[in-house]
């Protein structure tokens, strides 16, 4: 028998082509598991910022309540751009800069989110309800939190 008609004996092996393929599916796969990891991530770091700017709003509305329920009826005064409130007791509540500082003691409230702050007394019902709306921003993650929050003083008006 001549040579060339008898099947060859082949080792088992990839060829190159099949090792480009099955690296380029690897790294595909690798790229796209990381992927999802990243985003995930940001995901999750986002959802905690924006979190965190209710919790800020929330206290600082507690705050502003409880400073406002501990005034004596009718000694609530405003600023003349609705910026700052004064509860007669020597207590007030400012936006400054990019803070909400309650004074005194220059408490900052709430730090680098503070985007409006509005405060309206209605001295035509009785009571004289103090209406304070609070708007944070968290540019990071592009949240924000619009709280608004009706507070009635507790005490009664001081004796004239």
């Amino acid at each position: 028998m001549s040579r060339g008609l008898q099947p060859r004996s082949r080792k088992a092996a990839f060829s190159l082509v099949e090792l480009l393929v099955a690296l380029l599916s690897v790294s595909i796969l690798a790229m796209l598991v990381g992927s999802l990891l990243v985003l995930g991530h940001r995901s999750w770091i986002d959802g905690n910022r924006r979190v965190d700017l209710q919790r800020d709003a929330t206290l600082a509305m507690e705050a502003i309540g409880a400073s406002v329920r501990a005034a004596r009826k009718g000694t609530q005064t405003v600023s003349g751009d609705n910026r700052q409130l004064f509860c007669g007791d020597g207590t007030s509540v400012a936006w400054v800069g990019n803070q909400l500082v309650l004074n005194p003691g220059g408490t900052v409230l709430v730090r680098d989110h503070v985007l409006n702050f509005r405060v309206e007394i209605d001295t035509t019902l009785a009571g004289q309800p103090v209406r304070v709306t609070l708007q944070l921003f968290d540019p990071e993650s592009e949240g924000e939190s619009i709280m608004t929050g009706v507070f009635l003083p507790r005490n009664p008006a001081p004796d004239a």
